[in-house]
């Protein structure tokens, strides 16, 4: 607490401006590998659902017997009795506990049911941002605000609100590949990069104060632009320092695996490793470390086992022996390549 302000609690709220900017990346690094190499709707859909499902599986069979076995989190007391136990199981095994308000294991995997709701999309997404552009961004926002008012009524357990929201950040990482949106914002006071700095300063600071004090546009529904804003600057600024940069690509490769496993490090198993300091920028660095750590190791294990061969054999397959040039974000690899201002074929 500073002058009697919760520092930390409010840097932490701000924090999950990390999913807006997830779904961006992701939204861009698809759209990118489909614009370079379109794949058949059949083949587009098992090549991206099966990388998904593989880590997410393994992940589960990882951490669940861990805490079934050393950590008294059995099956029945997640998914509920032994006659129910194996429906809830199978729920979340697919994903969608998110959509029908059923246990899971890890709280956190509920965006793993967005992320396969905005796969299933994109096919569907793509064809209309391309037609409306900025106009498929606009319906979509206001569908968020016709949801968070409540001028639409949600239909049972189903987080639309939530879902809607996601769906503008996704929409704008596809419209921001398709439109080129990263080099034209990169091309804005170009010769004048201090003053351009300054005004993404600003502009961070006024969107987190809305997104904490907003009279209106609370609860998250401007992260998108929140969360655009916070990339650009990451990628025209921080992203020349070469330390820097090679750490945000490394991490950003183990992406889908910090989200998948670090809900257990800090909270359901390792909890007292994390928090025996008190210090939040320590037990950020711990977790970090930590989480990054198991992501190779499991990256390792998945080699050993074959379901990495298992992987790049479905990619093969789906894409015909096509090499896709440059590396983009998806939700499965989580590193990004944005085009490069001087050699990329589509500037």
């Amino acid at each position: 607490m500073v002058a009697g302000y919760q520092v930390v609690w409010r840097l932490a709220h701000a924090a999950s401006v990390c999913v807006a900017m997830f779904l961006i990346l992701s939204g861009y690094g698809l759209s990118e590998s489909d614009l370079r190499q379109p794949l058949p709707l059949q083949k587009f859909y098992v090549k991206r659902l099966s990388h998904l499902y593989l880590n997410y599986w393994f992940i589960w069979a990882v951490f669940v017997p861990i805490g079934v076995l050393f950590k008294e989190r059995g099956i029945g007391s997640i998914y509920g009795p032994p006659a129910h136990a194996w429906v809830g199981m199978a729920l979340n095994l697919a994903g969608v506990q998110w959509f029908l308000n059923t246990p899971s294991y890890n709280e956190t995997w509920w965006f793993m049911s967005a992320i396969l709701a905005l796969y299933l999309l994109f096919p569907v997404m793509k064809k209309l941002i391309g037609a409306l552009g900025h106009w498929f961004l606009v319906v979509a926002f206001g569908a968020v605000l016709m949801v968070g008012f409540e001028v639409i009524q949600p239909v049972g357990p189903f987080p639309m609100h939530g879902l809607t929201l996601h769906t503008v950040a996704f929409g704008l990482g596809i419209y921001l590949s398709q439109r080129k949106g990263f080099m034209k914002l990169a091309g804005i006071l170009s010769a004048r990069r201090w003053w351009k700095c300054i005004l993404y300063v600003v502009l961070l600071l006024g969107l987190a104060l809305q997104r904490q004090y907003g009279p209106v546009l609370m609860a998250g529904h401007l992260d998108s632009l929140f969360g655009l804003t916070i990339i650009v600057f990451g990628y025209e600024f921080l992203s020349k320092l070469a330390f820097l940069r090679k750490a945000l690509v490394f991490i950003g490769r183990h992406s889908f695996n910090i989200f998948l496993s670090h809900t257990f490090i800090y909270c359901y198993y390792w909890a007292d490793l994390i928090y025996w300091s008190g210090n939040p920028l320590l037990m950020f660095v711990e977790l970090l470390f930590l989480s990054v750590v198991a992501s190779v190791a499991l990256e390792r294990i998945k080699l050993l086992c074959g379901l990495e061969r298992l992987r790049r054999y479905i990619s093969r397959k789906t894409t015909a022996g096509a090499r896709i040039p440059g590396t983009c974000a998806t939700a499965e690899s989580g590193s990004l390549r944005l085009p490069n201002r001087k050699h990329d074929s589509r500037a």
